[in-house]
Order: C-alpha cells, then structure tokens, then sequence
C-alpha cells in the first residue's frame, strides 16, 4: 500500500482509501491500485514543494 513515511495525515489517508477502494474493485492489482492511489492524491492537490515536502495546493 502507497504511504509516505511521516507524510501528512491528509496525504496517506487518500492513498490508503483509494488503495484501498480499488483492491476491492481489481481484485488485487497492487501495481495498478498503486497508480491510481498516486493520482488521486496528485488530483487532490498534493504535491513536493523546492525542499521535499509534502504540501497540499
């Protein structure tokens, strides 16, 4: 499952719902239910700012 080690608690939880959400629906597709965690999160604003940390625009 996609989290971001001491990352925001807004960021991992989209990643772990959405992994989540998708591993029921795809039967167990890690690779693909990975992607889409990483987009839903991206699609939600989040982002690594100049010095490496996550932030949410």
């Amino acid at each position: 499952m996609p989290q971001v080690s001491g990352g925001p608690e807004g960021l991992n939880s989209i990643l772990e719902k959405t992994y989540q959400a998708c591993m029921k629906q795809q039967g167990g597709n890690e690779e693909k239910c990975s992607r889409i965690a990483w987009t839903a999160a991206e699609n939600e604003g989040w982002h690594k700012n100049k010095e490496g940390e996550w932030i949410k625009s």
